[in-house]
């Protein structure tokens, strides 16, 4: 088994995410919002978590932001975003406080240069970003003699999709139906499979159409320019449950005191 990174189809790609305090400029616009900033082939997204203690209170909670940034293998550009301030390339991820002063140095630059000011004010104050190498997969298979796979451990889905906790559910509860309902271990994991499997390499292929939203083309006029169906911006609100208003960019998002 082995996981797809992000390449001409799958749009490998990293998310830049951050937890700090928030200075007042940018808060008085994000906070108490889901923002959400759209651009050519990448976006940014915020919104307010508990605080450190659980704490829902003003001035104790944070902010957090995800920037998605779509990044080619080809020149490296991945490569180099994984690489620690001691020359190591991580594989999937660079932690908090490994990336290079110089590359968190640029991030910032890029940030304002491109992002409203808000957001960009976000980056900056986070002094220790990390980074996230975006996957997904699809396990040719759920099941085999007496083991089952749930979960993460049959199909990685972008995070796009927000439905991580929902598919793991999902599989439990259709799994126990399975072992209620047959009168064999092998009947059971069989209905379990054709049941599941359909559903993970549905939610697989929704994130894969989410994803490639990104790598469309954002006029200047202020309206998208759809080179897919727009039924898959559609299918994205309704899931997520927010009212979207197209524009001419994609999202980005932080965590910081709020």
């Amino acid at each position: 088994m082995t996981l797809r990174r992000y390449t001409r189809d799958t749009r490998r790609g990293a998310v830049f995410t951050r937890r700090w305090n928030l200075p007042n400029s940018a808060a008085e616009t994000l906070r108490e919002r889901f923002a959400f900033f759209n651009m050519h082939r990448s976006h940014i997204l915020g919104y307010l978590v508990a605080g450190p203690d659980g704490s829902l209170e003003a001035g104790r909670r944070r902010y957090n932001w995800v920037w998605y940034r779509t990044l080619s293998d080809a020149d490296g550009a991945l490569e180099r975003a994984l690489t620690d301030a001691s020359g190591h390339v991580h594989q999937y991820s660079l932690p908090a406080g490994a990336m290079p002063d110089a590359a968190r140095d640029k991030l910032v630059r890029v940030a304002e240069e491109t992002l409203p000011p808000q957001f960009a004010t976000a980056v900056s104050a986070e002094r220790s970003p990390f980074i996230q190498a975006i996957f997904d997969y699809a396990a040719p298979m759920m099941v085999t003699k007496r083991i089952a796979l749930l979960g993460d451990a049959a199909f990685v889905v972008r995070p796009h999709t927000a439905m991580g906790v929902s598919k793991a559910a999902g599989d439990a509860l259709a799994l126990s139906y399975a072992l209620a309902q047959a009168d064999d271990l092998a009947t059971a994991l069989a209905a379990y499979d054709a049941t599941r499997r359909a559903a993970g390499n549905e939610i697989v292929a929704y994130g894969r159409r989410l994803g490639g939203v990104i790598h469309l083309s954002f006029p200047l006029e202020g309206r998208l320019a759809y080179s897919a169906d727009d039924r898959f911006w559609r299918e994205a609100v309704i899931h997520l449950g927010y009212d979207f208003v197209p524009s001419r960019c994609p999202c980005y998002g932080n965590r910081a005191g709020a």
